[in-house]
């Protein structure tokens, strides 16, 4: 049953024993919805149950709105925690990517305490079947399984006679123009049930693109070894031009800088500086600030000051990123404390 609410308001009669409600239908509203407790219980039963119940939308948005609420002090802590547990049952991205983006926040949080372990230990647990279902290898385009085979497209016209070697006797006629090439045989429309299952595994394609860098970069955080090995054999190969999918080139230049050492963060360097493609450079100087080592940490620090170095427009960016690095957070605080005039007059608010 479904209620629209026409006046901004609206009633029904309910008890906690028909089940539950899902208030903002498809998220369809801007506002966060809380429930009482018991309603929060029987949406999590559901979730464990059958979470196919609700749409993806949905699932999405009760995860979004019990962390916020969580994050106001609306709402326990254990609440939003229950409501993730169906977590590894789930395939669907936007479910997935909202699930990871808060327990992120979460994560940051605890990074420096030792329940930290503890949390990286839940992390992987739930994305486990995730994270074996999507892989790392690039299974390619669907595109590429619909396009038409060699043998199936139409044959190339012929080809065009010789240019005659001598010119023609002025007493000779003039010669006839080839012959045209019979027409192309123009393409046929699919019928629509192909055309459906064409856009249905095109999509899903191009979100699995979107997951798998996901999931996998969120393994690599909580320590899955086995992911990271993986993803650091991939590193020279990229530094080598050989191909790696263009959705994962992110993470296996931030792991490979930040599981290597001065070799390997002056490879990701020496391709910042020669690169022209400003998405690539904005890549690579993202993964520069992965590093762990301090001899690095101290370096790229000082090249941020340096024009001839690093851009003085992405000076912010690499302190930014460097402030969320666990190694390197203290470094960072001491060096802008160091250096807050310079930072100052240079990026200071003209009125």
């Amino acid at each position: 049953m479904e209620v629209y609410v026409e006046n901004q308001q609206a009633s029904l009669n309910w008890v906690s024993s028909d089940g539950w409600i899902k208030a903002n239908v498809d998220q369809i509203g801007y506002y966060r919805v809380n429930y009482e407790a018991e309603n929060w219980k029987a949406l999590s039963r559901q979730l464990k149950t059958d979470h196919k119940a609700l749409s993806a939308v949905d699932r999405s948005g009760l995860i979004d709105d019990a962390f916020h609420l969580t994050r106001g002090n609306l709402l326990a802590q254990s609440i939003p925690l229950d409501l993730t547990e169906y977590i590894i049952h789930e395939t669907d991205y936007v479910p997935l990517k909202t699930f990871i983006q808060n327990m992120n926040y979460i994560g940051s949080n605890l990074s420096q305490r030792k329940s930290y372990g503890l949390f990286k230990s839940y992390m992987l647990k739930q994305l486990d079947p995730a994270i074996r279902r999507l892989g790392l290898e690039d299974k390619g385009s669907h595109l590429e399984n619909f396009s038409p085979q060699p043998n199936h497209r139409p044959p190339p016209p012929p080809p065009s006679p010789p240019p005659p070697t001598s010119l023609p006797s002025s007493t000779s006629p003039p010669p006839l123009p080839p012959p045209l090439p019979p027409p192309l045989p123009q393409p046929q429309t699919p019928p629509p049930k192909l055309l459906f299952y064409f856009l249905f595994y095109t999509v899903n394609a191009f979100v699995v693109g979107l997951l798998r860098p996901s999931i996998l970069s969120t393994a690599c955080d909580c320590s899955d070894q086995e992911v990271i090995f993986e993803v650091k054999k991939m590193f020279q190969p990229a530094m080598e031009g050989q191909y790696i999918a263009s959705n994962l080139l992110p993470l296996v230049y931030s792991i490979g800088v930040r599981e290597g050492g001065v070799k390997e963060w002056d490879q990701v360097y020496d391709k910042y500086k020669s690169t022209n493609i400003a998405s690539e450079k904005k890549i690579l100087l993202s993964a520069l600030t992965y590093t762990r080592n301090r001899q690095m940490i101290e370096r790229i620090l000082d090249y941020s000051l340096d024009d001839d170095k690093i851009r003085s427009q992405d000076t912010i960016t690499v302190i930014s990123q460097l402030a969320t690095n666990s190694k390197a957070w203290q470094m960072t605080w001491n060096f802008v404390r160091h250096n807050w005039k310079i930072l100052y007059k240079r990026y200071r608010l003209i009125v």
